[in-house]
């Protein structure tokens, strides 16, 4: 079994981590390797090389996740290409290609939740039950105030 992985899957951990990058599952990158979903696991619970291949991976998916819903939430700038194949007057083909720019709005389900990850000190969220708290913590501040109280817990 160690030989196995010495010498099929230990040389492709550069791989193992570009497919985690790209978004392929536990199974996916077993059946690359060419192993069974079992092995994957024998392998990942008993060679750190592996599971770090794999967690590396991890992290560079979730940076590229991250970057795309930011984009998202903003906005971009994407080229078009269309091709148009005609023909003349005398039958011969006449290939050609219309490029346009164009720009892909916010979109706001992409804003909320980048706003909701990376500005939690806003606490953008729409729970009512995160309201109910925070209404609760206002109410709390507010007799804190009212009294010159500094510590909450002075209150009965």
């Amino acid at each position: 079994m160690r030989a196995l992985y010495n010498t099929h899957v230990k040389p492709r951990l550069e791989e193992v981590t570009k497919w985690r990058t790209e978004g392929l599952f536990d199974y996916q990158v077993a059946q690359q390797l060419g192993i069974a979903l079992s092995t994957f696991y024998d392998y990942k619970n008993k060679h750190l090389e592996f599971s770090e291949a794999l967690k590396n991976g991890n992290l560079g998916l979730v940076c590229k996740l991250k970057n795309t819903l930011v984009e998202r939430a903003m906005g971009f700038k994407y080229t078009e290409k269309k091709t148009y194949t005609t023909q003349d007057a005398e039958g011969r083909k006449i290939v050609s290609t219309e490029v346009i720019e164009k720009f892909a709005l916010p979109d706001v389900a992409a804003l909320h939740l980048a706003l909701k990850n990376f500005d939690r000190e806003n606490k953008w969220t729409n729970d009512p039950a995160v309201y109910e708290l925070r209404k609760q913590e206002l109410e709390i501040k507010k007799q804190l105030a009212e009294n010159n109280i500094n510590d909450w817990r002075a209150i009965e």
